[in-house]
């Protein structure tokens, strides 16, 4: 608490002490004004002077993200709290407005700095583009958590290529604090070839490390050697059983199968199951697609001037990329288009409300953040901790207030 309070002297009483002396020192009007702003200054709320954050998903500026710290813009939660809640932006009635981490009600609150989160990119994908993680569109669109995950997607992929043509669509989050696309196609000779696009014009390597090609290489043939014949005969087993549910011998098999193909999952997992990066990524490519990489196109397409719009870039490159790709556009035509896709922040607010308007008219997304819904509580958790802060905060700007008020009457500023 002293440490505390030392800090509070030291960034605020002082100056404060300092500017209202200098004020009946009779320094004049003109500068007794500016002493008055400086003081203004000096009460702004802490959420005043944050950069973005992501509501839940920190966003730590590193090699991947591109961000130079202290560019974003200014805080989220600030302007979340300050916007008129109850008016009419034009996009629904009050229900549509309440202070929840979703893209569409912090559009409605027109804070426009909100971060993209996973659930998100996904109904807006559903929603907007009419992508699906089903096999039943022509784009086979995922969100992949992990390393283990992408590479299954992709090995689906390679699979369902046998008898249908289709566009792998996945919007990818590095490091957590950064999405970006990757696009995959396969021509009728069953060569696969990869676009990746980050908004920031960030690159793939050349090159990957030696481990991380042979992590995903052992993983797959720990997939296809034990973890696909072992769940086959797990099937097998309970199958027997039903037909045979006093038969102690085939649950004692059933049981060992069992247990073998749960190790041979956490030996897979200790391979594969690690956050995504750009080297895991061309890994992947190479490794489960068998990808060259003059087959991967990654080009330095710098779009992004803030750091708060990624999913929006994120989503828009892979709906552009995929129309281009069905038109049978060329990899140099793509990056052309791309390249002329740097919208000004007014577009990018356009674009928000446009997906705020249409999850607003989507029955799925509505009954996933009304109540029992999977996505209420997740919602519902972030707004204590908010709240916490601004108890805190308003505690803190109480505070100095009454020093402000104290020094005042202590230099016969006071009525």
């Amino acid at each position: 608490m002293g440490i505390v309070l030392t800090a509070t002297y030291k960034m605020i009483i002082e100056p404060l002490f300092y500017l209202v002396k200098d004020y009946v020192d009779g320094k004049g009007v003109s500068e007794g004004k500016e002493s008055d702003a400086k003081i203004d200054e000096l009460l702004k709320s802490p959420k005043q002077e944050q950069a973005v954050n992501n509501q839940g998903n920190p966003k730590t500026p590193d090699g991947d993200s591109g961000i130079v710290p202290g560019s974003e813009p200014a805080s989220s939660n600030n302007s979340r709290r300050n916007s008129n809640a109850s008016g009419d932006s034009g996009l629904g009635g009050k229900e549509f407005h309440e202070d929840l981490q979703t893209l569409m009600h912090q559009t409605n609150r027109e804070n426009y700095y909100y971060w993209l989160q996973e659930h998100d990119i996904s109904h807006i994908a559903r929603a907007v583009y009419n992508y699906s993680e089903n096999s039943s569109g022509n784009v086979l669109f995922c969100i992949p958590g992990d390393v283990s995950t992408l590479n299954s997607k992709l090995k689906e992929y390679k699979i369902e290529q046998g008898n249908t043509k289709k566009i792998f669509a996945s919007i990818i989050n590095l490091g957590g604090n950064h999405w970006v696309t990757l696009i995959v196609t396969c021509n009728g000779n069953r060569q696969f070839r990869a676009y990746y696009c980050d908004s920031f014009g960030n690159k793939l390597p050349n090159e990957v490390e030696g481990k991380v090609k042979d992590d995903i290489s052992l993983a797959n043939e720990i997939a296809e050697k034990c973890l696909l014949p072992l769940s086959n005969e797990v099937g097998s087993l309970i199958r027997e059983r039903e037909n045979n549910p006093d038969n102690a011998s085939l649950k004692e098999k059933k049981d060992d199968v069992e247990k073998t193909l749960g190790h041979a999952r956490e030996d897979r997992n200790k391979l594969v199951s690690k956050p995504i990066d750009t080297s895991y990524i061309v890994g992947i490519l190479q490794e489960t697609l068998e990808i060259g990489n003059d087959s991967i196109k990654s080009p330095a397409v710098d779009q992004q001037k803030d750091g708060c719009n990624c999913g929006v870039f994120a989503l828009e490159n892979a709906h552009r990329i995929t129309e281009m790709l069905n038109e049978d556009k060329s990899f140099d035509e793509i990056d052309r288009e791309l390249s002329k896709h740097k919208p000004r922040p007014g577009q990018l607010h356009e674009k928000r409300r446009e997906f705020a308007k249409a999850l607003m008219e989507d029955e799925e997304w509505k009954e996933s953040i009304a109540e029992g819904g999977i996505l209420h509580d997740t919602i519902q958790q972030l707004i204590p901790e908010d709240s916490k802060k601004e108890e805190a905060e308003s505690t803190t700007s109480s505070i100095i207030q009454n020093v402000v008020t104290t020094c005042a009457k202590y230099l016969g500023l006071s009525n």
